[in-house]
C-alpha cells in the first residue's frame, strides 16, 4: 500500500512542475512518507479503513434496540446498504463491477423494486419477505466490503486530495438529508391518498396478505405498484405510517448522485465545489413539494441514473432496462419516459442481438409481475361492478390523434434538447410524456401534469452537469447560475408552506415528533371488535377513515371502496344517485359493510337503513347487507 501511495505522490508531481516544498523539504528517508494531501500514507490508510469500517457495519444498527429517531436512522442506512448491495450484484451481471457507488445504489433501487414485485406476483411479497429482501442485500453490501477491504480502502484514499472542495456541500447535504429523512418520517398525520388510493391501507394490506389484491384499492388508474413496492421497504423499520421516509430518502440519494456526476472525474476543481454547493442550497430550497406519498424524487433518481448509465455505461445494457422497467412500474405517466431511454439505449446497438435481449429481459423482469398483479386483481372485479368503477375514457382513435398532435407541437423543445447531445432523448421523452398526459393515453387527471417534474429535474441536473464539466467558462453558465440563484431566492421568499424557512420548521417539528415519540401509531386493530365474528370466506366493503388500521390477514375478504376509483360515491355529485352504490356492493358479492359516519355523503348511505347493524362502536356500523329490516 505504502508503495502505491508513492507512485500516486510521484504522479502528483510530474517531471518540469514545481516540486512541493513541504515535501521536498525533508530528508530523503522521510520524503515517501507524506500523501499528497499533506497527511501520511499510513494515517491516509487508517481513515479511508475507518470509513470502510463504519460503512459496512453502519446497516446493522437496525439490530440496536431503539425507538423514534434514531430506530429511523438506522433503517435509512439499512436501505440504503440494501440498495448498494442489489445494485452491486446488478453490476457483476451486467459485467460493471466498478460502477459509482451511488450510481450503484440507484441500479439497485430499480433491483429491489422488481424482486418485490415477483414476490408480490406470486402473493409472497409480505412483511417476511421485505426484511429478508432489505437485510439479504444489506449483507451483501457489507459481505462486498470485506472482500474487497484492499481495493475500497486504495480507491477511498486515493479520492480524498480531489474532495477538499467538496467538504462544504457534503457537510451541507449531510445536515439536510438528516432533517428531510427523519422530518419526513415523523409526519405521521401526513394526507395518505395519492391519486389512485390510500396508500396506507394498501401498505398495510401488502404486509399482511402479501400481495396487492383488492380490486377496487389497489392501484390500478395510472400506476402499477412500483412506488407502493418502495414505500413497503422505506417502512419496514417501523408502521406504515413512515410512507413519507421514502421519497426524502430519494431527495438526498438524487442529489448526492448529481454531486457525484458534477464533480470532473479525476480533478480537484474548486468550481465544481462551489457549483456543488449552489445545487445542494437549489435542492434544499425547491418550492414544489408533493401533498401525497406520490413519486416524485424516485422517478427522478431513476431518470438521472438512467442517464448516468446510458452516457457511461453504454455498454451494461442490462441496468438500463432495470432503471427503465422500474421507472415504468412507478407511474404510467412515466412510461414514454422509460421507452425514449430504451430506445436511446438499443437504436445505437440495434444489430446487437444479445444487447436488444438484456435490455428487453432487464425491463420485462420488472415490469411483467406488476402488470400481472394488476390484470389479475381488475379481472377478480365481477362485470356488474367493473361497469361502475371503470375509468371513463375518449375513444382510442381520437387520444392517438390528440397524442400526435401534441408530441408535433412540442417539436421545438426537441430541437432546442437535441443540439446538446446528452440531453437528446431527454427531449424525445419530455415530447412523448407531455403528448401522453395531454391526451390521457398514460394519465387519466388533469393533475398528472405534475409527473412531469421529475422530468424537468433531471433536466436541470444533466444540463448543470455538461456546463460545470466542460472545460471553458461561458454565458450560458452564468445564465444557469442566475436561474438557480433566482430558485433559491424564490424558496426563501415564497409564501405559505412553500416558504424554505416554514418547509423546515415543519420538518424540525416533524423530527421532533418522531424524537418524543415512544409508541407506534395504531395501525391494526382499531376496528378488529367490530369485525371479530365476521365467518371465514366474507366479503366486506368497507367505507372507513383509517383503513390502514384493518385486519387484512383475516380469513374474509376486504374492499376498500374509499378510494378515487370510486370517489363519485361522495356527496356533492348529481349525476350518482344512491343507487348506484348499492348496485356497486352488490356487482361485488359484498356480505357486509363496514361504515363510518361520514356527514359528507348521508344520502349514499340511506339504502343502509334497510338493512340490520350487526355490531356498532365509535361512530362505527357494520351491517348485514344479507338480511333486510
Amino acid at each position: 500500500m505504502e508503495e502505491e501511495d508513492d507512485d500516486a505522490s510521484t504522479a502528483a508531481h510530474p517531471p518540469g512542475d514545481p516540486p512541493d516544498r513541504s515535501v521536498a523539504s525533508l530528508p530523503p528517508d522521510r520524503s515517501s512518507l507524506v500523501a499528497p494531501d499533506g497527511a501520511t500514507p499510513a494515517a491516509a490508510g487508517r481513515g479511508a479503513s475507518a470509513i470502510l469500517v463504519i460503512a459496512a457495519l453502519a446497516p446493522w444498527l437496525v439490530m440496536v434496540p431503539a425507538r423514534g429517531a434514531l430506530a429511523v436512522l438506522a433503517h435509512a442506512i439499512a436501505l440504503v446498504a440494501a440498495m448498494h448491495g442489489a445494485g452491486l450484484v446488478l453490476a457483476r451481471l451486467a459485467g460493471r463491477p466498478a460502477v459509482h457507488p451511488l450510481l450503484a445504489i440507484q441500479w439497485g433501487l430499480a433491483s429491489l423494486i422488481g424482486i418485490l414485485g415477483v414476490a408480490i406476483a406470486f402473493g409472497a411479497g409480505g412483511l417476511a419477505t421485505q426484511a429478508v429482501i432489505v437485510y439479504g442485500f444489506a449483507g451483501i453490501h457489507t459481505a462486498a466490503i470485506a472482500s474487497s477491504f484492499a481495493a475500497y480502502r486504495e480507491r477511498v484514499s486515493g479520492a480524498r486530495p480531489r474532495l477538499r472542495s467538496w467538504l462544504v456541500p457534503a457537510c451541507l447535504l449531510a445536515a439536510i438529508s438528516a432533517l428531510h429523512i427523519l422530518g419526513a418520517a415523523g409526519d405521521l398525520g401526513a394526507y395518505p391518498f395519492d391519486d389512485d388510493g390510500h396508500v396506507l391501507a394498501q401498505i398495510q394490506r401488502l404486509r399482511e396478505t402479501g400481495t396487492l389484491g383488492d380490486p377496487i384499492g389497489y392501484a390500478r388508474t395510472a400506476q402499477l405498484g412500483g412506488q407502493l413496492a418502495f414505500d413497503a421497504l422505506a417502512t419496514l423499520g417501523g408502521d406504515v405510517h413512515l410512507v413519507r421516509l421514502a421519497e426524502g430518502l430519494a431527495f438526498v440519494l438524487v442529489i448526492g448522485l448529481a454531486l457525484a456526476r458534477l464533480r470532473p472525474a479525476g480533478q480537484a476543481d474548486a468550481t465544481s465545489g462551489l457549483w456543488g454547493w449552489l445545487l445542494v442550497l437549489v435542492g434544499a430550497s425547491f418550492t414544489y413539494v408533493r401533498v401525497d406519498p406520490a413519486a416524485c424524487w424516485t422517478a427522478a433518481g431513476l431518470i438521472l441514473a438512467l442517464h448516468a448509465t446510458l452516457a457511461e455505461h453504454d455498454d451494461a445494457p442490462l441496468p438500463a432496462g432495470v432503471l427503465a422497467g422500474a421507472l415504468a412500474a412507478l407511474r404510467l405517466e412515466l412510461v414514454p419516459v422509460a421507452a425514449a431511454a430504451l430506445l436511446a439505449a438499443w437504436w445505437p446497438h440495434r444489430r446487437d442481438l444479445r444487447r436488444t435481449t438484456a435490455l428487453v429481459i432487464g425491463a420485462l423482469a420488472v415490469v411483467g409481475p406488476y402488470a400481472a398483479a394488476r390484470i389479475l386483481a381488475w379481472h377478480s372485479v365481477p362485470d356488474a361492478a367493473r361497469a361502475l368503477v371503470a375509468p371513463m375514457a375518449g375513444p382510442i382513435g381520437a387520444r392517438f390523434a390528440i397524442f400526435a398532435g401534441v408530441a408535433a407541437a412540442c417539436a421545438p423543445l426537441v430541437i432546442v434538447m437535441w443540439r446538446v447531445r446528452e440531453l437528446r432523448w431527454l427531449g424525445v421523452a419530455s415530447a412523448l410524456a407531455i403528448a401522453g398526459i395531454a391526451s390521457q393515453l398514460t394519465g387519466a387527471r388533469p393533475y398528472a401534469a405534475s409527473f412531469l417534474w421529475p422530468l424537468a429535474i433531471t433536466g436541470a441536473l444533466v444540463l448543470v452537469t455538461q456546463l460545470v464539466r466542460s472545460s471553458r467558462a461561458s454565458i450560458a453558465a452564468c445564465l444557469v447560475a442566475l436561474v438557480l440563484v433566482v430558485l433559491v431566492q424564490e424558496g426563501r421568499t415564497a409564501t405559505g408552506r412553500k416558504r424554505w424557512t416554514r418547509r423546515y420548521l415543519d420538518l424540525a417539528y416533524d423530527l421532533d415528533y418522531l424524537r418524543s415519540t415512544r409508541d407506534r401509531a395504531p395501525v391494526s386493530g382499531g376496528y378488529e371488535p367490530l369485525l371479530r365474528e365476521v365467518p371465514a370466506g366474507a366479503v366486506v366493503a368497507v367505507w372507513v377513515a383509517r383503513p390502514e388500521r384493518l385486519d387484512y390477514g383475516a380469513a374474509f375478504r376486504i374492499i376498500d371502496l374509499r378510494t378515487p376509483r370510486a370517489a363519485w360515491i361522495r356527496a356533492g355529485l348529481p349525476w350518482a344517485p344512491a343507487g348506484r352504490v348499492e348496485a356497486l356492493l352488490a356487482g361485488l358479492g359484498a356480505h357486509l359493510l363496514l361504515l363510518e359516519a361520514d356527514d359528507r355523503a348521508p344520502a349514499r348511505w340511506a339504502f343502509a337503513a334497510r338493512y340490520t347493524t350487526v355490531a356498532e362502536a365509535g361512530g362505527v356500523r357494520l351491517i348485514d347487507l344479507r338480511r333486510p329490516r
